[in-house]
């Protein structure tokens, strides 16, 4: 910069009058940037028979995925499916951060970060995680789960460097209870020892004001001793879970409740036995009463997609089991397969499911401008 308009920018700030105009430029900064951060996001808001239910200001993930191990086998698909996972939760209105092949501190410096310096205490929270897991009998019998960052020694190799590196389940509820957020669920796409958590098995309950209350859940994509595959089942049925499959009651909502018990029973099925996901919440009575909630009817869209859109148009999101004609106001638009986005107007639409001349189902849905709509169906052999 040249010095010589140095001087005189700086000169009146010193000045009584320039002090004042420093204060008024802080001020409405400072209101601007409030206003801007509330805009961030968007209410989640739900419908219960006790009437709407306002559940987050926003949603936020944090999705990890460990591949390129410096010591342990390589995980070649952990990043691309953190990436794919990351990808659809970002589409379900969740402001997303992914983090690639952390070693210690960064792994260590993303989850702070998350806890201390990101998430509200109406916000809902989910970490996702893709990579090694290990578990450890301690002294007095039970067992202690770990996840493995990228520069994680192998505990065969050098036991103390491992639990240098490595971060355990206990680590991991004492990050749960320092979020300041109501609602977090964990999941974990690697297998070790739930101690941290009670085991669920409790059917899934109507959305209530007590679905509101504060909960830390945990889900893993097997027990102790399991191994997980690198191609990974857990991911995908977590996917579907959330295209609507997970939706046991059909309310238009997936629990995180829902959620463990749809995994649990679906990894098991394709796994042909050899996985057996654990869920369950915190062993902690101020933390145990509430449930996480996905929303699946309507989710707002990203700015990419808004862009695409004028205000009259938003898309409908179609996903069907098994395959079958797809009728919208009338005109064929063919067979769908597992799911299918169409642009449509602004309004109500009539839509006809043919799987055949006997299995017709229909509905009429109403469509937002710059939302998504998600509609999902199951024909019942």
């Amino acid at each position: 910069m040249n010095k010589k308009f140095l001087f005189p920018l700086l000169y009146p700030l010193s000045t009584k009058m320039g002090k004042k105009v420093i204060l008024l430029f802080l001020l409405t900064s400072l209101i601007l940037f409030s206003s801007l951060y509330a805009q961030r996001g968007f209410k989640v808001v739900v419908k219960t028979s006790e009437g709407s239910l306002e559940l987050y200001n926003q949603y936020r993930a944090l999705v990890i995925g460990v591949g390129d191990y410096l010591d342990w086998p390589k995980l070649p698909n952990a990043v691309k499916d953190a990436r794919e996972v990351a990808s659809v939760l970002k589409e379900r209105g969740f402001i997303t951060k992914i983090l690639e092949n952390p070693n210690y501190n960064g792994m260590k410096s993303a989850l702070n970060s998350l806890i201390n310096l990101e998430s509200g205490p109406d916000d809902g929270v989910l970490i996702y995680y893709a990579g090694h897991g290990m578990t450890t009998r301690l002294a007095d019998g039970n067992e202690l789960g770990y996840i493995v960052p990228k520069d994680c020694p192998l505990f065969t190799k050098d036991p103390i460097g491992f639990y240098d590196k490595a971060i355990s389940m206990e680590d991991m509820q004492t990050y749960s209870m320092q979020l300041p957020s109501k609602h977090l669920i964990v999941l974990f796409d690697s297998c070790f020892s739930g101690s941290i958590f009670t085991l669920g098995r409790a059917a899934p309950a109507d959305i209530s004001f007590k679905t509101a209350r504060p909960v830390r859940q945990y889900i893993t994509a097997g027990s102790a001793d399991e191994i997980v595959p690198d191609k990974s089942i857990f991911k995908d049925c977590f996917l579907d879970a959330l295209k609507g499959e997970a939706d046991l009651n059909n309310d238009g909502y997936v629990t995180g409740s829902e959620l463990g018990m749809y995994l649990e029973s679906n990894v098991v099925n394709y796994s042909r036995n050899a996985q057996h996901p654990q869920y369950g919440k915190i062993r902690n009575p101020k933390l145990d009463k509430g449930d996480f909630v996905f929303i699946l009817d309507t989710i707002e869209m990203s700015e990419a997609e808004g862009a695409q859109l004028s205000s009259q148009y938003g898309f409908l999101e179609i996903t069907l089991y098994p395959f079958a004609e797809v009728i919208i106001d009338g005109k064929s638009i063919g067979e769908v397969p597992p799911i299918r986005r169409i642009k449509l107007l602004e309004g109500e639409h009539h839509i006809k499911l043919r799987k055949s001349e006997k299995e017709i189902f229909e509905e009429t849905i109403h469509i937002e401008a710059n939302k998504i709509k998600i509609f999902h169906h199951v024909f019942k052999k």
